[in-house]
């Protein structure tokens, strides 16, 4: 979190904890409102990398899963990067405005990620720059008609990108320099309520979006984390790091694992990467990729289990004593068409 940013924020009320905006000093408030109210939130945990270039189309294309060449201007999609094994490095946003791309992934998988993209650029007339120095992200989720907001496709307002959220109706992400965002986030102080950053990861998870963090790296197929299902995996393009192992899963026609939606009476020692089990069986049929815990929800988590153990009662976790009380499909995802 940039410093100017933490001093406004600071000056609205919020508690911030190792970067993280736990709340703006009205807990029941902001309940009410993230559930049923327009809201806005600090995002300090995405980081912004712009890509230019006039190899930039080719070089994104050739690494990425989801199809970079049919990105128009102001187009939107879930993405992810992948080793040679298929499994997925980072997931992130990718947008397109003009000759450049954003990126919006996990500031904690920032740093590894670049170190690895730039290996691949060799001769390539691509410019990769990271913008953590530079530019903020905040989150602005809408129940009725705010301006500007309800676009379909990314623009650039007031020195600001504005990007919609991927596989969500109602939300939008917006980044800039934090002058630009000082300006826009009290224009929106008339119409928002100010909310923690973890009801956007709250969001995320009701959403079925998941996100790849340090625990979670490279132990996980695209397919897993249903990017197949979110326009994040493209079998129509050309190839890229992994693709073979990938499109094997494809054509197979049936994936063992999904990702799903749940319910937990505990967030104690539920953690990204914590493995599932079922009491009658000794290895691992799932993984804990996402978690955040809400007062009035308890813990919801988003999951990757075999498809064959959807059945809160028949799961335990790794060295956890939470208990399942509900799992749920994606509103994309329906298991019958498998």
């Amino acid at each position: 979190m940039l410093a100017e940013w933490r001093r406004f924020l600071l000056s609205l009320g919020a508690r911030i904890e190792a970067d993280t905006v736990l709340d703006f000093g009205a807990t029941d408030q902001e309940a009410a409102a993230a559930l049923s109210g327009n809201i806005m939130t600090d995002l300090s945990f995405l980081n912004v990398i712009t890509i230019s270039g006039k190899d930039a189309t080719t070089f994104l294309n050739g690494q990425f899963t989801s199809d970079v060449a049919q990105l128009a201007n102001g187009g939107v999609q879930l993405s992810a990067w992948c080793n040679p094994k298929g499994q997925v490095i980072a997931n992130f946003i990718i947008t397109r405005l003009n000759e450049d791309y954003y990126l919006l992934l996990p500031l904690e998988l920032q740093e590894n990620f670049l170190k690895r993209l730039r290996r691949y650029l060799l001769r390539a007339a691509v410019t990769i720059t990271d913008d953590k120095d530079t530019m903020q992200c905040i989150g602005v989720k809408s129940t009725d008609d705010m301006a500007p907001f309800h676009i379909e496709c990314a623009a650039s307002e007031d020195g600001l990108v504005i990007v919609p959220v991927p596989g969500s109706h109602n939300r939008w992400i917006i980044m800039g320099t934090v002058p630009a965002l000082t300006i826009r986030w009290k224009k929106l102080m008339q119409q928002s309520s100010a909310v923690g950053s973890h009801y956007w990861q709250l969001f995320d998870i009701q959403d079925g979006i998941p996100w790849i963090t340090p625990a979670t790296t490279e132990t996980c197929m695209p397919q897993s984390l249903n990017l197949d299902q979110l326009q994040g995996l493209s079998h129509k393009k050309g190839c890229f790091p992994g693709q073979e192992i990938i499109a094997r899963l494809h054509y197979r026609g049936r994936y063992l694992h999904r990702l799903f939606v749940a319910n937990l009476d505990t967030a104690v020692g539920v953690v990204p990467g914590t493995k599932i089990y079922t009491a009658d069986h000794p290895r691992s049929i799932g993984t804990i990729i996402n978690t955040v815990r809400h007062q009035e929800l308890g813990c919801s988590a988003l999951v990757i289990l075999e498809v064959n153990y959807v059945n809160p009662e028949l799961l335990c976790l790794e060295n956890s004593s939470a208990r399942f009380l509900q799992i749920s499909t994606p509103h994309y995802l329906t298991l019958n068409q498998e």
